[in-house]
């Protein structure tokens, strides 16, 4: 999914990012590894995410997950060198995002970036940010930390529906220049829920920012409800 295109300078990466099979494969012998590294290490491995386009594997990324609720300031960097020296792509996740103060996050991602790490993940964990929040937050962080960096750096959006705006909050984070958008099928995740992928894809597609066949919407719901127990409720936006 290209980012959308703006005229101001928060906005200034640009551009389609490649597939995750495609980025750059840092090493332990890549000077933006080996400098400036923290003494302190801290942060747990999540998992490992599999990229799968038909029925091959495109490419394997390494998530890392950071607190930013302790507010430490100090990234995973062992984690992260440890994976880049495997030749690893190495996402880094930073819990609790939009209620951490913007020196931080800036610092957080930054060291992450220093150590590796070729994609990072601005998470609206408790569903409290609004839309002009994330907006913001988005170009803060492509502003202060992907543009000074000069790599190329994928930065995601995950939301969370606690206040119903997970929606509008991602399509918000797509306009400030986030290279992608998590989603789940009618929104079911954690607690209320996250961004639902069928209203995200309905509204990209009526705002023109994709172009794909979409008919197969209300069966993916309905295969969404039969394995998850939770019914549609008969109001729904797609279906």
């Amino acid at each position: 999914m290209s980012p959308l295109s703006s005229a101001t300078a928060m906005n200034s990466v640009g551009g389609t990012l490649p597939s995750s099979a495609s980025f750059q494969r840092a090493s332990a012998s890549n000077p933006a590894t080996s400098a400036g590294r923290p003494a302190k290490c801290t942060g747990r491995i999540a998992f490992v995410r599999v990229v799968i386009t038909g029925s091959t594997v495109a490419g394997v990324m390494f998530m890392v997950t950071g607190s930013t609720s302790a507010n430490t300031g100090v990234a995973p960097t062992c984690t992260i060198t440890f994976a880049v020296a495997q030749g690893l792509t190495v996402m880094y996740v930073t819990e609790d995002t939009t209620r951490c103060d913007p020196e931080t996050v800036k610092k957080l991602y930054t060291t992450a970036i220093n150590c590796g790490a070729r994609a990072i993940v601005i998470c609206d964990t408790c569903g409290h940010a609004t839309p002009m929040g994330a907006l913001h937050l988005v170009r803060y962080v492509i502003k202060e930390v992907v543009v000074p960096s000069g790599m190329m750096i994928r930065v995601d959006w995950h939301g969370h529906c606690d206040r119903g705006m997970a929606l509008a909050n991602s399509l918000a984070a797509l306009m400030a220049g986030a290279h992608c958008v998590h989603a789940c099928g009618m929104g079911i995740g954690e607690r209320v829920g996250n961004t639902p992928m069928d209203q995200l894809l309905v509204n990209l597609q009526l705002m023109g920012w994709i172009d794909h066949d979409l008919t197969a919407l209300t069966e993916y719901c309905r295969k969404t409800s039969e394995g998850t127990g939770v019914p549609i409720p008969v109001n729904y936006p797609v279906v």
